[in-house]
């Protein structure tokens, strides 16, 4: 974290930004955006880039990048009202999840690409729970919410409220963990969650 916070700029390297679906050719570029940039996520199609930015004022956005002729250019930025943290995407690609601290946003990537700002759902957390990462399962059902603060991973039943229009957001369940955790990611059948702490159990 310490080093992307250390400019305000996102340094794409050409392997990772090589769209699947769009002419892009490999290279590294560097692309200056407004905030302190924590992570980067592509569309399904490989021709658009989500990444969570930290603003001043502990306000946040989501820049949304563009490939352009064969190159990723800033095309707008979606506001938040907090730091925005890691992002993960469903398989579909429909929707995009952003950790924020006290709160996790849900937003239809169509929206986003278009720049509209308001999300499909608020998840919100108790105060100082430091929501910073989340995970989405193989099969789009489950997702995954660390809490940083509060020593634990959160469980939502995602399919569950994208059936029922997101009229009910709160936590199926949570898993006790060790203190700050952080990144999350998933095996890849799925049968696993792996998650990182900052630091070990208190002794």
């Amino acid at each position: 974290r310490a080093l992307l916070f250390a400019s305000r700029v996102l340094t794409c390297l050409g392997l990772r930004c090589e769209a699947a679906s769009c002419d892009h050719d490999v290279h590294s570029e560097t692309i200056a955006v407004s905030g302190h940039p924590f992570a980067a996520i592509p569309s399904s199609d490989g021709c658009t880039l989500f990444v969570s930015l930290e603003k001043a004022n502990a306000s946040g956005s989501i820049a949304i990048l563009k490939n352009r002729d064969g190159r990723f250019a800033l095309d707008h930025e979606v506001e938040m009202p907090t730091h925005a943290f890691g992002e993960s995407l469903t398989h579909d690609g429909k929707l995009l999840a952003v950790a924020a601290g006290q709160q996790t946003q849900l937003f239809d990537v169509a929206d986003l690409e278009n720049g509209k700002s308001s999300p499909l759902a608020t998840l919100r957390l108790v105060h100082g729970a430091g929501a910073i990462y989340t995970a989405i399962s193989n099969d789009d059902k489950i997702l995954f919410v660390s809490e940083e603060e509060n020593r634990r991973i959160d469980v939502y039943d995602l399919e569950a409220m994208r059936r029922d229009g997101f009229k009910k957001t709160d936590a199926i369940g949570h898993v006790k963990t060790a203190n700050v955790p952080v990144g999350l990611t998933l095996s890849v059948d799925g049968r696993w969650l792996y998650a990182t702490n900052e630091s070990g159990p208190e002794r």
